[in-house]
């Protein structure tokens, strides 16, 4: 193209009149802006600004929480007894505010282990106002009940317990916090509250509400099913009721810590008694019962295993390796449910909802293990037919390896052996 002959060429009248019309309105608005053409600078600089602090804080928090989950693990493996307690309540000072949650359970946990139920309900109390309205946050909760039972501040567990269950929704309402608020009554004498909770909770789980001198008297098989501080003074009461049977009769305990001579002594005579470690799934028909027995015939026992099969897997065991088998499954749920918390709260952390994230970690987790346990496959070929050479996965086992997950598993199912051993002195 010759640019000499386009300048020497007429302009059409199309051409000026669409010419005219685009000037005539475009002006005004370039006029505006070069009017205004500072204060317009000043504004997109400042929105590139926030959006340059919003990235840099983002950075910078998450920093700390990292620095601080680094901290916790490090307390929490490293430390024992009062300078854990310290170390604990200095770092709930300064946490940031994803991980303080977390920092304050650790410290409840550990004043609880230490043997300090009021200061265990102080933090528990704590952990339950950040997220009142989560599944931690009711744990919490329930946490700081149970400690103040351990007080012996048995109307404030009873207030307490009552305000959960009037503040959260029938479904919500677990069996473990009506039988805690039952407990609780009974312990704070209030004894037609604990009697009416205990008739709904039969109901509720088809079961038949009696006392205890009435399943003493009369059951060839009872269950004891009380914490390992409460089975002295429950067996002091039965045990007259059971020296005064001429039938025999079978003990059944569920309490840590306590093996079966321990339960013949404080009951008051060599009984039959079979020491058990059901975990939650249970519950679903998909937990692990461990059990052995002490002076019981094989006919008990397989009288037991067969009544408790619809729970789960049912495995008889030796004595000595019941606390190690209740670090596993007995305390496992709970360490496989903070599993999926984190994973769930990484995949919040990169777009997904929070209710989608709970569940395909969930399912993941369950289908896993069906997988290996229908394929008989080893936990490392299942990993290693995940991770693809130079992939995704293996980045990520790579950061779990860095940040001794192995090593914290291990030593949580450690921890809760000697917990175990702890109890039965």
């Amino acid at each position: 193209m010759n640019p000499q002959k386009n300048q020497g060429e007429e302009t059409s009248p199309l051409f000026r009149d669409l010419q005219a019309e685009v000037s005539s309105e475009s002006a005004p608005l370039l006029q505006f802006m070069l009017r205004h053409a500072g204060i317009i600078a000043g504004v997109v600089i400042l929105f590139l600004l926030v959006l340059a602090g919003t990235g840099i804080w983002r950075w910078y928090s998450g920093g700390k929480n990292e620095d601080a989950r680094q901290e916790l693990a490090r307390v929490s493996m490293t430390m024992q007894g009062q300078e854990r307690l310290k170390a604990l309540a200095a770092l709930a000072d300064k946490a940031p505010s994803d991980v303080r949650l977390s920092v304050l359970l650790a410290w409840a946990q550990s004043a609880l282990e230490s043997g300090d139920a009021a200061v265990a309900a102080e933090v528990y109390a704590k952990a339950a106002k950040l997220d009142a309205d989560s599944a931690l946050g009711l744990a919490a909760a329930l946490g700081e009940a149970g400690s103040l039972l351990k007080a012996g501040k048995n109307a404030e567990a009873l207030t307490l317990l009552q305000g959960l269950e009037a503040r959260l929704p029938g479904e919500n309402r677990s069996v473990q916090l009506r039988q805690m608020l039952a407990e609780a009554a009974a312990m704070a004498g209030e004894k037609d509250l604990a009697a009416k909770t205990y008739q709904a909770l039969a109901q509720e789980v088809g079961g038949q509400a009696v006392d205890n001198a009435a399943v003493a008297r009369t059951c060839s098989l009872i269950f004891l099913g009380v914490k390992p501080q409460m089975m002295a003074g429950v067996l002091a009461d039965l045990a007259p009721v059971l020296a005064a049977r001429t039938d025999r009769f079978v003990l059944a305990s569920m309490a840590a810590g306590l093996d079966g001579q321990a339960i013949q002594g404080l009951a008051g005579g060599k009984y039959p008694v079979i020491c058990l470690m059901p975990n939650t799934p249970v519950a679903v028909g998909a937990g692990v019962v461990q059990y052995y027995g002490v002076d019981t015939t094989q006919e008990e026992l397989d009288a037991f295993q067969a009544l408790m099969a619809p729970a789960g897997l049912v495995d008889p065991i030796e004595p000595h390796l019941l606390p190690a088998a209740s670090g596993v499954s007995g305390c496992g749920p709970a360490f496989c449910a903070l599993f999926i918390e984190a994973l769930a709260d990484g995949g919040v952390a990169c777009g997904l909802p929070r209710a989608k994230a709970l569940a395909y970690a969930a399912q993941m987790v369950e289908g896993t293990a069906k997988l290996m346990m229908e394929k008989g496959l080893h936990p490392g070929q299942l990993k290693d037919g995940v991770c693809s050479p130079g992939g995704t996965t293996i980045q990520g086992v790579r950061v779990l390896e860095e940040r001794g997950f192995r090593a914290a598993a291990m030593d949580a199912v450690i921890a809760t052996f000697e917990k175990n051993k702890e109890l039965a002195k």
